[in-house]
């Protein structure tokens, strides 16, 4: 959720910062006052939108924090985030980045948290960003250029450079940072504003040659921001050798791909929060440094639906196929090869998680066939629910003592393969013995649904789950008197000492009596 809330903050920060394109765009008739003003409001509305959605998840004991930690599934890298440059040149990240409000919705203080409600620190977030929008960004004195459809803003240290409401409000004086301001001159940031449905369009360009950094949407009930990776990663290099910020050079020889992340207005207290591959994403390093990456295309790949009403949200996924190639250098040698394949098949399914039922519901989850190979020889498979589409359905329900009820339709078959034998000789230590050759398999079914109980660890039990109903198996091709069958009211633990001749894996588990 903390990665989510930082998306939404910076992108609505810039969202009003920026858009357009070179030459006047051809659309409806657009004027500086109105435009400021409008965006400001526009800005500021969806992020009280978005904390009315959201804020009851971010509350101590709520269940994305009990299931997910916080909101990882906001964490998964849908998109490669390590490939996305920042949506907006640094010296206006600071001004967004570094405020009171900022620093309490990214990073928040047990004691801010309990003298200040959720709903009052998004608040304060929209304060400044609509002040960062109208009073900073979109003024006046930064109107470089200005026709009938297309105004273009060049950023000036006064007044972009001033500190927001809330810095303000915590002491700072109301100054000019004289930094931020020749960093500014240094960088030439220029907004480009045009119209775009019921809104506008903004384009962030840096420097002489106008690199355009990124685009932002901003309309009633749309807040998007967008990059096209290599124009954006050549903005990015420009803006860190202008500003004498250490970094490497290009890593790229090639980079294509165009993203985007997006907050859509559903109704009162209701948003969705997406990430997107608008266009497939290649990228490969220089010859130095080999590699690949290669993400299809999918709009979205996820999609986060908080519903401040009902107090649900829901997540959506669609991770498209995801294949890396890397060098195989298991000695660190020094090797130039892209010889490690790894295929990562995709992710899919819908998720919702109910405050009030206490329970987390998940349709259609699955991931497709994914696989690990050096060379084209697999030493590592992985296939999930063969007989079923790959998918599953599964609720998670609360119970005392964070304990978990879990209830799996049709059924969980998990079929895991490993053959590092084929490469054991390369390693520069041998692998463990349960990783050779062999392919384990997990499955729990027998009922409809098949249901296991968490249980905790007590002074006579190590801890484990319970089957409810149905028969767990746990299963090795290397042998079969290795496996493991937990039949119905029956627990899965841990064994310890592991006993002597026992399988190196399996062997660390047993079918035991509950608590």
């Amino acid at each position: 959720m903390i990665r989510t809330v930082r998306s939404l903050y910076l992108m609505t920060a810039l969202g009003v910062t920026g858009c357009g394109g070179g030459g006047d765009s051809g659309g409806k008739p657009i004027e500086p006052a109105t435009t400021s003003q409008q965006s400001a409001e526009r800005a500021g509305a969806m992020v009280r939108a978005f904390g009315s959605a959201v804020s009851f998840e971010t509350k101590e004991g709520s269940m994305v924090r009990r299931f997910v930690g916080g909101g990882a599934a906001s964490r998964v890298p849908f998109i490669p985030h390590a490939i996305m440059p920042a949506p907006l040149p640094r010296p206006l990240l600071d001004r967004v980045d570094d405020t009171p409000a900022a620093r309490k919705l990214l990073r928040p203080h047990p004691l801010q948290v309990s003298l200040q409600t959720m709903d009052e620190t998004f608040d304060d977030a929209a304060a400044d960003l609509e002040s960062l929008l109208r009073d900073r960004v979109l003024t006046v004195t930064n109107v470089e250029r200005s026709t009938a459809t297309q105004i273009t803003y060049l950023l000036k240290g006064d007044p972009t450079c001033r500190p927001l409401p809330s810095a303000i409000a915590n002491g700072a004086a109301d100054t000019v940072d004289p930094e931020c301001a020749a960093d500014l001159a240094k960088l030439q940031v220029r907004i480009v504003v045009g119209s775009d449905g019921d809104g506008h369009r903004f384009q962030v360009l840096l420097g002489p040659d106008r690199l355009e950094l990124s685009v932002f949407i901003v309309h009633t009930d749309l807040l998007a921001w967008e990059a096209d990776l290599d124009q954006a990663w050549r903005a990015a290099d420009y803006a860190n050798k202008t500003l004498n910020q250490q970094s490497e050079p290009f890593p790229f020889g090639k980079l294509q791909g165009r993203v985007k992340v997006a907050l859509q207005l559903l109704g009162p207290k209701k948003v969705t929060f997406s990430e997107s591959v608008l266009e497939a994403i290649t990228i490969e390093g220089k010859p130095s440094n080999p590699f690949a990456l290669l993400v299809g295309k999918a709009d979205p790949a996820l999609a986060l639906t908080g519903d401040g009403n009902t107090q649900q949200m829901t997540v959506k996924l669609a991770q498209p196929r995801t294949e890396i190639r890397t060098p195989w250098d298991p000695k660190d040698l020094g090797a130039k090869n892209t010889d490690l394949h790894i295929v990562i098949g995709g992710l899919t399914g819908e998720t919702t998680i109910s405050e009030l039922a206490q329970e987390v519901t998940f349709k259609g989850l699955g991931i497709a066939p994914s696989y690990v190979e050096v060379r084209s020889t697999h030493i590592f498979d992985l296939k999930f629910n063969p007989g079923n589409g790959g998918k599953m359905d599964l609720k998670v329900k609360a119970l005392p003592n964070d304990e978990a009820r879990i209830e799996i339709t049709p059924k969980f078959d998990l079929s895991l393969g490993f053959r590092f034998d084929a490469i054991a000789a390369e390693l520069s230590s041998p692998p463990e013995s349960w990783l050779m050759n062999e392919t384990y398999g997990i499955v729990l079914a027998g009922a409809t649904p098949a249901v296991l109980e968490t249980i905790g660890e007590t002074p006579t039990f190590k801890g484990g789950v319970k089957i409810v109903a149905g028969a767990l198996t746990l299963t090795t091709t290397s042998s079969t008197t290795a496996g493991i069958t937990v039949p119905m009211g029956k627990c899965l633990t841990s064994v310890d000492p592991v006993p002597a001749g026992s399988h190196a894996l399996l062997g660390q588990f047993t079918s035991a009596s509950c608590p």
